[in-house]
C-alpha cells in the first residue's frame, strides 16, 4: 500500500460520531489538499483515573482498546458508533484516502481492567519520557512470560480496527515492545500498513523498528528539521533495507511552528510565518512523506491538546469545522500544501524511496539537497527552513552559467506554488553543485 502524505487529526477537534456532518467535512478538507492517508489519534475509552501531577483524560491512557470513549460515541450505541465509523472510514477511501488506526500497546490507563486482574501484565517502575513523568498510564511489561498474552490482544484490538475499516496502523510508542513480538503481529495482517513512531528511540531502536515495520515516523526529523548528516545517513540506511520514511512538520507532542517561531521573535510579519511553514512543507516532502497535524495548513498558533492538565492550563480540544481554525485569511496555505502533495504522488523522483545527499549552506542554516534516478534525472532542492537570506532564484543562475540549460527544467514552472529554489536536472549526477555553494555563499 502506497502512502505518499499523511494529514494527523486529533479526534476531539472533529467531535463525537453523532456529528457525522463534521467528520464528513474534515474528510472533505483533507482530501481536498491532495493527501492520501488520514490519521485519527485514538479514539478508544480512556482512563478516568486523575494522576497524581493533574493529568487525566489522554486519548493514549486507554482504559478499553476495543470500546468506543463516550466522547466519541455521543451517546450512540456500540453498534451505532461502529457503523458510523465504518462510515467514516468508506468515504475517506471514496475520497483516495487511506484511514490509519492509532494503536497504543506500550501502556494502559491506570484504572484498565488488568491493573487489579493481572497486575504482573505491568513494569512496576513509572513511564518518564524525556523527564516527563506519564503518571496517567502504567506501562506494560512485555517479557517472555506476559508475550504471548499480550501479543493475542493486540491482534483483537487490530481486528477490531479492521472491522471498523481501517487499512493502516500507527504504533505509538512501539520501541519498548520487543522486535519478535511486533513481528508475529504484523505477519498476521499482510495487507495492512504498519507504521513505528520513534519517540524515544536511540538509532539502534530506530534501527531493530525498521525490522517487523513498512515505515518509520521520524520524530527525530521534526526536531532537527532534516539539517544533520547523521539524520540524513540514518534515513538512507532504512531506506536501502526497504523503509519508508514519514516526516512529521508538525505534531501533537510539540507547540505548534508558528508559535514557536512567534516566542523567538514576536515582530515577524505573517509573511515570514507562511513562508516557514511552506518552507517546512517542502523540506518534508523531499526528505520523506510528509506528516502534517490538523491546523498546520492555517499556520495555527493553537496546541493539539489531547489530554486534560488542569495545572498547566490545558485541556482537551472542543469540536470545531476546518473553517473554524482558519482565524486569518493571509495564513490559507491549502492550495499550496495540495499543490506540493500532488507533485509528490505524480513525479518519480518525489514519490520513489530513493537515496539524497546534502549539504549545509554556509551559516545560513539553510541546505542543498539531491537525488538522482536510474535513468540519470536529478531533483536538485534548496531548503531555506531557517529563514536566512538565501536568493529566490538560486538555481535558475546556476543553471543559466551551467553551459547546458537545455537540461535543466524548473519545477515551478510546472507547479507554480513550489518555491523556485528547485530544479529538474537530466543528466550524469551534478558535478557543479560545490561550485554552486560557493555561488550561494
Amino acid at each position: 500500500m502506497n502512502i505518499h502524505s499523511v494529514y494527523s487529526i486529533p479526534t476531539p477537534f472533529i467531535g463525537s460520531l453523532a456529528q457525522i456532518e463534521n467528520w464528513e467535512a474534515w474528510l472533505t478538507h483533507i482530501s481536498s489538499m491532495r493527501f492520501d492517508a488520514v490519521h485519527l489519534t485514538p479514539f478508544c475509552q480512556r482512563g478516568e483515573q486523575t494522576a497524581p501531577s493533574g493529568k487525566y483524560g489522554c486519548f493514549y491512557s486507554i482504559k478499553d482498546h476495543r470500546a468506543f470513549d463516550p466522547s466519541i460515541a455521543g451517546g450512540l450505541s456500540e453498534q451505532e458508533a461502529t457503523q458510523a465509523m465504518q462510515y467514516v472510514t468508506a468515504l475517506a477511501k471514496t475520497q483516495g484516502m487511506q484511514p490509519i488506526f492509532d494503536l497504543v500497546l506500550n501502556h494502559t490507563s491506570t484504572d484498565h481492567r488488568w491493573i487489579t486482574e493481572n497486575p504482573s501484565l505491568y513494569q512496576t517502575d513509572a513511564l518518564i519520557v524525556d523527564g516527563d513523568p506519564w503518571d496517567d498510564v502504567r506501562p506494560l511489561n512485555w517479557s517472555e512470560e506476559n508475550k504471548d498474552l499480550l501479543v493475542a490482544d493486540a491482534i483483537q484490538t487490530i481486528e477490531w480496527a479492521k472491522k471498523l475499516g481501517f487499512t493502516a496502523i500507527r504504533a505509538d510508542y512501539p520501541n519498548n515492545i520487543p522486535s519478535n513480538a511486533w513481528e508475529a503481529i504484523i505477519n498476521t495482517f499482510p495487507d495492512m500498513t504498519f507504521i513505528g513512531e520513534t519517540v524515544g528511540c536511540g538509532h539502534q531502536g530506530i534501527r531493530d523498528l525498521s525490522k517487523p515495520f513498512h515505515s518509520l515516523y521520524s520524530s527525530h526529523y521534526f526536531c532537527e528539521a532534516g539539517l544533520e548528516p547523521w539524520l540524513l545517513a540514518e534515513r538512507n540506511l532504512l531506506l536501502k533495507r526497504g523503509k519508508r520514511i514519514i516526516a512529521p512538520v508538525s505534531t501533537h507532542d510539540e507547540l505548534p511552528l508558528a508559535k514557536k517561531i512567534l516566542e523567538q521573535n514576536n515582530t515577524l510579519s505573517y509573511e515570514s510565518i507562511i513562508d516557514a511553514h511552506k518552507q517546512r512543507y517542502w523540506a518534508a516532502s523531499n526528505f520523506g512523506i510528509p506528516f502534517a497535524l490538523a491546523g498546520f495548513e492555517f499556520c495555527t498558533e493553537e496546541r493539539a491538546n489531547i489530554l486534560n492538565h488542569p495545572a498547566e492550563g490545558r485541556y482537551i480540544n472542543k469540536p470545531r469545522t476546518p473553517d473554524q481554525m482558519l482565524s486569518n485569511p493571509q495564513c490559507d496555505l491549502r492550495a499550496y500544501i495540495a499543490s506540493i502533495n500532488a507533485c509528490r504522488q505524480n513525479n518519480p523522483l518525489l514519490k520513489s524511496p530513493l537515496l539524497i545527499d546534502s549539504k549545509p549552506l554556509g551559516d545560513s542554516g539553510g541546505f542543498i539537497q539531491w537525488r538522482w534516478n536510474e535513468d540519470g534525472t536529478t531533483l536538485v532542492t534548496v531548503h531555506n527552513i531557517a529563514n536566512g537570506q538565501l536568493p529566490d532564484d538560486v538555481l535558475k543562475t546556476a543553471y543559466e552559467q551551467s553551459g547546458h540549460p537545455e537540461n535543466f527544467v524548473p519545477i515551478a514552472e510546472q507547479h507554480p506554488d513550489i518555491p523556485t529554489h528547485a530544479i529538474f536536472y537530466r543528466g550524469d549526477r551534478p558535478q557543479w553543485l560545490d561550485t554552486l555553494l560557493e555561488k550561494i555563499r
